[in-house]
């Protein structure tokens, strides 16, 4: 159970900051919610990230056994579909450096 946290649902055009820490920047898009003793408390404004994936992989702290097919969707990815079966994954420590201001 998480005492209190963030989840994220969906990402939004994620990139490569630095190749060699594998340091990622983006943002979360809809879907990101306050999490407190446990429960979905309320939504909150998107967040944006700069994180060593590295780093993230090294703070996890689980994985479902569920798996979820993750993929885009989009005007030009209709006549290509594909995606990914992602388990879902609790990290403890991610670095968010912003928000939205809408």
């Amino acid at each position: 159970s998480t005492e209190k946290g963030i989840l994220v649902t969906l990402l939004h055009y994620v990139n490569v900051v630095d190749p060699k820490s594998f340091t990622l920047t983006g943002m979360t898009r809809g879907g990101t919610f306050l999490i407190e003793n446990g429960k979905i408390v309320k939504g909150v404004k998107n967040l944006r990230f700069t994180q060593s994936m590295f780093e993230a992989l090294g703070e996890v702290e689980g994985i479902s056994r569920e798996r979820e097919v993750v993929g885009t969707v989009g005007w030009y990815h209709i006549r290509f579909p594909y995606g990914t079966l992602m388990p879902a994954i609790k990290v403890k420590k991610f670095k968010f450096t912003g928000k939205t201001e809408f």
